[in-house]
């Protein structure tokens, strides 16, 4: 019997039924309340078979139960009767004939063919049921008395419909999946993903506030960790701006962060997105043009692959004769990612104002990304702000990226899973834990390839990625529909994914007497690279890591 035991609330008159179907022979299989969905007249409608009965032998039986005490057939229609009233009901035969024709589609539909089939009503609570019509003969009929012997009421039947030709066991299955079918139903990984982005997209609405705090100061300097939302606070800073009719410079370090930032702000006009480097060639561009000739081309020349030393130096000072040549002037500057700009950078964009003294100079930073230099100072002493809520990460991952950094922040409070440690010694190794990875998360856990990068703390491990495929995926630098980017700890600071798998593919610092851990240079790579992930971060990594990165359950 499916189910197997009798479902609470089930009328009595299934319930005699149920009782008496129970005692049949074991090669019979029963199946209560079959619901399903169909067409009916040319329109879509819905029934239900009380009992349906399948034997490997015979075939399909199906039983309707009709219940109550007194029934009439007037004019070929049925009534119930309590009492003085009479109710109007559905022919219990046509009902079965419904369920048997609507059901024996379904199965043929699943490629079984050739099985015989049958139908009955039965009326558990009635001793005589004659004269119901020729849509109704006796033969197909069950009354109360015949409940005592079902079997033989079952074999009459048998006999009755020719049911002679059944099933295959694996047929029998098929059609257990088909009237009882046992399905868990579980969230993707993805839809728990999206409820967490729901959650963190809340939460950085909130930090909007900071700028109305802010917002009568000309020179702000604002500090937070990874993920507390200054790129996004940045980006609204930029649009105020240019509302109220200001012509604003945007400017960072990284070259995909200015990117995504340009791509955020395409709509806003009067905000000009540039990483710094970017900034100087174009402009050193525009002033070849607006000023040809003579020693121009040696003047305005930006080098192929200029050292650090050049960016730190002559880099400002091409930013601003350029920038005089072409006219180029702003009304407000936002930097982020300032921990990565020099002294020199300070100058240079403060002289692109065109009043330093009512012109606004918006910084943003974290020192715990300074990946690039040790010795950053703030450029003005302006008023000061802490950014201490989480905003991109959940409380797991959040929790993690403070640990590394022996620091505590305000978690987001958003829960999620746990990050997860991959033990790989090298390349070769995580590109075997990469399938398996990949394979779970994108092509079972429903996570758009989009949503997914890989980061890697070594150039070299990137490369030998990049251009590749794996789990059918394929790997590139840049963002796509369809594929997974994979690119440095480096490039990616200031942006953010779903889900992030970081390759650190390094050994922890070790000492005599002490448990392995991070240099100061490792801790910043962990950090900017684990703070990447909003919602799941796995980390690959050499097993000894795992305790100097104290990623909790590690697998």
């Amino acid at each position: 019997m499916y189910p197997g035991s009798p479902p609470q609330g089930i009328p009595d008159s299934e319930l005699r039924v149920w009782k008496a179907l129970s005692e049949l022979d074991d090669a019979w299989t029963a199946f209560h309340g079959v619901s399903w969905i169909g067409e009916r007249n040319g329109k879509i409608g819905e029934g239900e078979g009380d009992f349906v009965l399948v034997h490997p032998e015979y075939g399909l039986l199906f039983l309707e139960v009709k219940g109550g005490r007194a029934f009439e057939l007037n004019d070929g229609r049925w009534f119930r009767l309590e009492g003085s009233r009479s109710t109007p009901i559905a022919n219990p035969f046509e009902q079965a004939r419904s369920t048997e024709h609507e059901i024996t589609r379904r199965v043929r539909a699943l490629g079984i063919q050739g099985f015989r089939f049958g139908h009955a009503v039965v009326f558990p609570h009635l001793t005589h049921v004659d004269g119901l019509g020729i849509d109704a003969p006796r033969s197909i009929t069950i009354a109360r008395t015949q409940l005592a012997a079902f079997d033989l009421a079952i074999d009459e039947l048998v006999e009755y419909w020719d049911l002679s030709r059944g099933f295959t066991s694996n047929d029998i299955k098929d059609l257990k999946n088909l009237f009882a079918p046992t399905v868990r139903l579980m969230p993707t990984l993805n839809d728990e993903l999206v409820l967490v982005r729901q959650k963190i997209e809340a939460w950085t609405r909130e930090q909007m506030f900071v700028l109305d705090a802010l917002s009568r100061n000309h020179r702000v300097l604002v500090r937070g960790g990874a993920g507390t939302g200054k790129s996004l606070l940045a980006m609204e800073k930029a649009r105020r701006l240019a509302a109220e009719g200001e012509d604003v410079l945007l400017v960072c370090h990284n070259a995909p962060l200015a990117g995504w930032m340009a791509s955020e702000l395409r709509d806003t006009h009067r905000v000009r997105v540039s990483h710094f480097a970017g900034l100087v060639r174009d402009l050193a561009g525009e002033a070849l043009l607006t000023d040809p000739g003579g020693d121009s081309e040696e003047r305005y020349a930006f080098p192929e692959d200029p050292p650090g030393e050049w960016y730190d130096g002559e880099a400002a000072d091409l930013l601003v004769s350029a920038a005089s040549v072409v006219g180029y002037r702003v009304d407000s500057v936002i930097v982020d990612e300032a921990q990565d700009f020099s002294p020199s950078h300070w100058v240079a964009l403060e002289l692109l104002l065109r009043d330093s003294a009512k012109g606004n100079i918006d910084v943003f930073m974290d020192r715990h990304q300074a990946l690039y230099r040790d010795d950053w100072e703030s450029p003005f002493d302006g008023l000061s702000y802490d950014l201490l809520k989480n905003c991109r990460n959940t409380q797991p991952i959040a929790e993690a990226v403070a640990r590394v950094m022996d620091e505590a922040g305000e978690p987001s409070g958003v829960h999620g899973p746990e990050p997860t440690f991959i033990s790989a010694v090298n390349i070769e190794g995580a590109r075997k834990k990469l399938k398996r990875l990949l394979d779970e998360v994108i092509n079972k856990g429903k996570v758009p390839a989009r949503d997914v990068v890989i980061l890697s703390t070594d150039l070299d491990n990137v490369t030998a990625l990049a251009g590749t495929s794996i789990a059918g995926l394929n790997l590139s630098r840049a963002r796509s529909a369809d594929g997974v980017r994979v690119d440095t700890v480096h490039r990616y600071k200031g942006l953010e994914a779903e889900v992030v798998i970081l390759l650190f593919l390094q050994e922890p610092q070790t000492m005599p007497r002490r448990p392995a851990f991070l240099s100061r240079y490792q801790q910043m790579l962990a950090y900017v690279g684990m703070s990447r992930a909003r919602s799941r971060l796995f980390v690959v990594a050499p097993q000894n890591m795992a305790d100097a990165l104290r990623i909790e359950g590690s697998v």
